[in-house]
């Protein structure tokens, strides 16, 4: 069996606009989505001192055998989660 639904009607039509009267949309201003701001600079900053800090700490208390190889590695992520935190 098939059912057929009905045609879709607006419970009110729209209104006609006479196109003497709208008047034209606003302009947007444009906002720079490429450059980077001075909080975003502020920020990354922060973070590769708080990484650079937080890696030495690591590498000479918790675990003094780490090569500079592995500080790069440990100041690398812990960059990643200050900066995305």
């Amino acid at each position: 069996m098939t059912t057929v639904t009905p045609a879709y009607r607006p419970a009110h039509p729209p209104s006609e606009v006479s196109a003497a009267s709208a008047s034209p949309p606003e302009a947007e201003t444009r906002r720079s989505t490429a450059a980077r701001s001075e909080a975003d600079l502020i920020v990354i900053v922060g973070a590769g001192a708080g990484a650079l800090s937080l890696a030495a700490l690591l590498s000479t208390r918790v675990i003094p055998s780490v090569n500079p190889g592995g500080f790069m590695v440990i100041t690398y992520v812990m960059f990643l989660v200050l900066y995305g935190v």
